[in-house]
């Protein structure tokens, strides 16, 4: 049987705007500092290992992508129609190329049974999603429950307990079986994909919903196999500050600066000077379009602004 991998690149990644938007999505920028994308980077780690890639995402996308990786095949989504159906399209496309096929759904990073990959919480984290396991079998455990992003003293039960492992949204299945559950558990979305491929549906009618809701949470036949790499989510300004480099008071400041007891900052003003005196934990990120100020604790929040930006019809700044 052979591997075939399939890398999400949908969405603009809000928590990390304004940086991150429709024109730049996250996914697409260098947020590391080594001249690669986090998308070109995780194509490059996933390649070797695999018979074909292909990058999932959505056609108003495939241009930008095409600038970064001209090599790349595509399985393309006229609109968004979330996880369920993106991969269920992909499902549809590789099973069709290869019955037997292994499919390795890998986030801008021999199974019968579907398997899903889950990392051991080192702190209470309140910005992924939970996967509760049960009996081990194998290498792998029965998943029990996918539980939503925690409030912080919920998240701690969950580190204390021992059989909460997070949610990487990192999955791997044959095509064919993947279909087949598909097929049983959310019979509307199989069928819906099925008229989109014949030509007799649109796409873009098909429910928008998440795989974890529409699938995975209903299956009988998911494991999870915990991970055994060191794992980052760079999903907001409090993350990535948490993996860029800092000086001795660990401040990340992009520009030229002139700080005063200044602690735990990411301070970002390319070709403007930077000055700052007795700040602590701020996160300050100057655009052309935006300035946005918050303290780091607030990091997941960023998300908000940018729904509200939306509702009020500022999408400009989108």
């Amino acid at each position: 049987m052979k591997t075939y991998a399939v890398i999400p690149a949908g969405g603009a990644g809000t928590r990390l705007w304004p940086w991150s938007n429709q024109a730049t999505p996250k996914h697409l920028l260098d947020l590391t500092g080594n001249g690669r994308s986090l998308l070109q980077q995780t194509y490059e780690r996933v390649a070797p290992l695999a018979e074909a890639v292909f990058v999932l995402t959505e056609e108003r996308q495939v241009a930008m992508i095409k600038d970064q990786l001209p090599e790349a095949r595509f399985i393309v989504e006229p609109t968004a129609r979330g996880t369920v159906n993106a991969l269920g399209l992909a499902a549809f496309e590789i099973a069709g190329l290869d019955p037997e096929a292994i499919m390795v759904s890998v986030a801008a990073d021999h199974v019968i049974r579907l398997l899903t990959i889950g990392l051991r919480p080192t702190y209470p984290a309140t910005g992924f999603g939970y996967i509760r396991v049960g009996e081990r079998e194998g290498d792998a455990y029965r998943v029990e429950e996918f539980v939503e992003k925690p409030t912080l003293p919920r998240a701690e039960e969950y580190l204390a307990a021992g059989t909460f492992y997070w949610n990487l949204s990192m999955f791997a299945w044959r095509a064919s079986a993947f279909l087949a559950e598909l097929e049983r558990v959310a019979p509307a979305h199989h069928r819906g994909l099925l008229a989109f491929r014949a030509g007799t549906g649109s796409y873009g009618d098909l429910q928008n919903e998440a795989v974890d809701y529409a699938v995975l949470e209903k299956t009988d036949r998911l494991y999870l196999v915990p991970a055994g790499f060191d794992w980052l989510d760079v999903g907001s300004w409090a993350e990535l500050l948490d993996m860029l480099e800092t000086d001795a008071d660990g401040n990340s400041i992009d520009g030229e600066s002139a700080v005063i007891d200044t602690t735990g900052s990411l301070l970002s003003a390319p070709g403007k000077l930077v000055a700052a005196i007795g700040i602590e934990n701020l996160i300050v990120i100057d655009t052309e379009q935006a300035l946005l100020v918050l303290p780091r604790s607030r990091a997941q929040d960023v998300k908000k602004i940018v729904e509200m930006l939306r509702n009020a019809g500022k999408t400009t700044y989108l």
